[in-house]
């Protein structure tokens, strides 16, 4: 039995299942949510039982997916079945940010945190990347997420973090953007 999911959602996931290009495989079915402004949502789950496949395919970013059927929403715009893995594309890194499990995956290893933290506020915001005020926000952001000596950590590389605080560069870099929605996988 479905619930009637609110008209006010900013996400909004109506019996959607996805399958495999490969070979059409239904790996995710059934499923629907509705996502406003301001909430938190967790989708909980076995591990391998489909969490990441959902998050990564509903936004265009696991090749070897697709959304099969159902449909998705965002702001109130129905994302199209025709050009579907760009049109949710386009929402990444303006109105919707993801935080991937690796993070050294998300990381640039030959690029200092700061330049990083700058190039994502250029791309998203418009702020330039070598100006005073985008060192001063990665610094900022830095502290905010408990980087220790954030002033000296701008001009480190991400080897030089652990795991943990790496984890912890990536959720800057997404709060340094004016995201409509994050998405922590």
């Amino acid at each position: 039995m479905q619930k009637d999911l609110p008209d006010e959602a900013l996400l909004r996931v109506e019996n959607v299942a996805i399958a495999l290009c490969e070979n059409g495989r239904e790996m995710v079915s059934g499923v629907s949510f509705a996502l406003r402004p301001g909430e938190i949502f967790g989708i909980v789950g076995e591990s391998g039982s489909g969490k990441s496949m959902l998050t990564r395919t509903l936004f265009g970013l696991h090749d070897d997916s697709a959304v099969a059927a159902g449909s998705v929403s965002f702001a109130g715009v129905k994302l199209p079945r025709a050009g579907y893995v760009r049109a949710a594309r386009k929402l990444l890194g303006r109105q919707v940010g993801l935080i991937a499990q690796d993070p050294f995956s998300s990381l640039n290893p030959s690029m200092r945190i700061g330049r990083q933290i700058a190039e994502a506020l250029y791309l998203g915001r418009g702020i330039p990347m070598r100006s005073v005020r985008a060192r001063r926000i990665a610094i900022d952001i830095l502290r905010e997420v408990g980087i220790a000596e954030p002033d000296r950590a701008v001009d480190q590389y991400p080897d030089q973090f652990s795991g943990g605080m790496r984890q912890r560069i990536v959720i800057a870099m997404a709060l340094s953007q004016e995201l409509r929605l994050l998405i922590a996988d």
